[in-house]
């Protein structure tokens, strides 16, 4: 099974238009997730090395991992959003724009199965997207 074409064009779309730079970091990897609501980007999320949320400490509580409170780019879109999407989009990248593995977190998977999101696609270490 292949990319279905909106999940396919926003990565595209990301990496070749260099939608990076909104998200510029002073850390050398950026995570970004792109939420979904009827094949439409609803909403971005990023992580944050300095903002917690209380999704987020409830989320690693929940699997006891408290020391874990700083958002991570799947709570911060599903935050933002209260929920309600179908699909999440995690995108992960170097300085040099180069796919780096964004496979969601146990505390995100956590998080993900609660709020019933249906698919969830993240980069992966062959340069390429995953489900």
């Amino acid at each position: 099974m292949g990319l279905p074409n909106h999940i396919h064009r926003c990565a595209f779309e990301y990496l070749t238009l260099g939608y990076y730079k909104f998200t510029e970091s002073l850390f050398k990897h950026t995570h970004i997730a792109f939420g979904f609501k009827n094949r439409k980007v609803i909403v971005i999320g990023k992580n944050s090395y300095a903002e917690s949320s209380a999704l987020q400490r409830y989320a690693a509580r929940k699997i006891g991992k408290s020391e874990c409170k700083y958002n991570h780019a799947e709570v911060d879109a599903i935050n933002k959003c209260n929920g309600h999407l179908d699909e999440l989009l995690v995108i992960r990248v170097n300085n040099q724009s180069k796919l780096l593995n964004s496979k969601p977190c146990p505390i995100c998977t956590e998080l993900l199965q609660e709020f019933n999101v249906k698919r969830v696609w993240y980069s992966n270490l062959q340069g390429g997207i995953s489900r």
